[in-house]
């Protein structure tokens, strides 16, 4: 697992990754947002305070763009 922090409020950021990963990376639209995005998606709890199923973005090997403000989490 792969951990990469973007702390820059306005520039996006490249990695390189050796292989094949499954993405997560959370974002939100300000930094004292109410609601944090997984790969572009609201996280929302459901009726019983649950979170609902999380889906990664599959990535092949190569070069990713990570948003400003991000924490992403690759798993290979």
């Amino acid at each position: 697992v792969y951990l990469v922090l973007n702390n820059s409020l306005t520039e996006t950021i490249s990695i390189e990754l050796p292989a094949a990963a499954q993405q997560y990376t959370l974002t939100a639209s300000t930094l004292r947002s109410p609601v944090m995005l997984l790969n572009e998606k609201p996280l929302i709890l459901d009726k019983t305070q649950q979170l609902s199923s999380l889906f990664p973005v599959s990535r092949e090997s190569g070069v990713v763009e990570l948003p400003s403000k991000s924490v992403s989490f690759f798993v290979l």
